[in-house]
């Protein structure tokens, strides 16, 4: 098992809409309305994603903004080479 396996597995777990949300928040997208019109996902499935984004550590709540961390880029880095 290599380093990458666990952030890999998150690829399964977002799915295509978690990581447009996912790739929509890096490209600056902030809120839910600006991340909804980035991504092309419906909000509830944007309201229904962070959380997720959140809990593996992918993105942060910052008041009511959404930013990604180092360990989301981490992923968009791994998951762009498979």
């Amino acid at each position: 098992m290599t380093d990458e396996s666990p952030l890999l597995d998150m690829k399964f777990i977002l799915g295509s809409m978690g990581t447009d949300i996912l790739n929509a928040i890096a490209a600056g997208a902030r809120t839910i309305i600006s991340i909804r019109l980035a991504s092309g996902c419906p909000e509830e499935c944007v309201k229904g994603r962070l959380p997720v984004l959140i809990d593996l550590g992918l993105i942060s709540k910052e008041f009511n903004e959404y930013l990604i961390t180092e360990r989301g880029i981490q992923f968009r880095e791994i998951a762009a080479l498979r």
